[in-house]
């Protein structure tokens, strides 16, 4: 059995503080392959810029320098232009993932091997130092469209998915009124396919902060 792909998406905006660690905890994914797509925001800050070039040669990283679109735009111009992979994740610029995030995504999307697949975790908020204080509940209501259009039920940054939702997300021909990338994106499956939405545990993935 061939090593799983994975194209992860990361829009960055003015975090040069926290990418490294995060870029690193990508980069350090254990059983799967990783190739690291980074789209910079129009970041002001000379950080992002300074972290992002210490990047430049890693082969498994591409990094393009864009405009300020805003977010939802951001991930969405990523999304558009990532190459094939057997899966991809989104990534957010300031948490730090476990070293089998992806590898249990890998796990959970083969078990139901056609359709579109999200797949979606908890989260465990740490103070800056990294110690936990608290972790995320995932929704417990069943994920219908008429849960997922009222209720974020799965957070962008623990989210990974196959190739035929990105192929069914990429016909969304304007973002006119989708406020955040990630809830607009769990809409998908929802609609189509309610039993291909697949969770798991909340301790599959760390984040420092959900906002900073």
């Amino acid at each position: 059995m061939k090593t799983p792909l994975f194209n992860v998406l990361l829009s960055c905006y003015n975090g040069g503080e926290f990418l490294q660690p995060q870029i690193d905890s990508v980069l350090n994914q254990k059983n799967v392959r990783v190739s690291l797509f980074i789209r910079d925001d129009g970041s002001s800050d000379n950080l992002t810029r300074d972290v992002l070039q210490g990047y430049k040669t890693e082969p498994r990283v591409t990094i393009d320098w864009g405009d300020n679109i805003g977010i939802t735009r951001s991930f969405y111009q990523l999304l558009r232009n990532a190459e094939e992979a057997d899966f991809y994740a989104f990534c957010d610029q300031d948490d730090i993932w476990f070293e089998d995030k992806l590898a249990r995504a890998a796990s959970g999307m083969g078990e139901n091997p056609s359709g579109p697949l999200l797949h979606c975790t908890g989260k465990i908020y740490t103070d800056p130092d990294l110690k936990p204080i608290g972790a995320s509940t995932l929704c417990s209501k069943p994920v219908t469209l008429s849960n997922a259009v009222v209720e974020n039920v799965a957070t962008g940054c623990t989210s990974a998915f196959n190739p035929q939702l990105r192929e069914l997300a990429l016909k969304t021909t304007s973002l006119n009124g989708v406020y955040m990338h990630d809830w607009w994106f769990a809409c998908w499956p929802a609609h189509s396919a309610p039993s291909f939405l697949t969770r798991c545990l909340p301790s599959t993935t760390g984040s420092t902060a959900e906002t900073r």
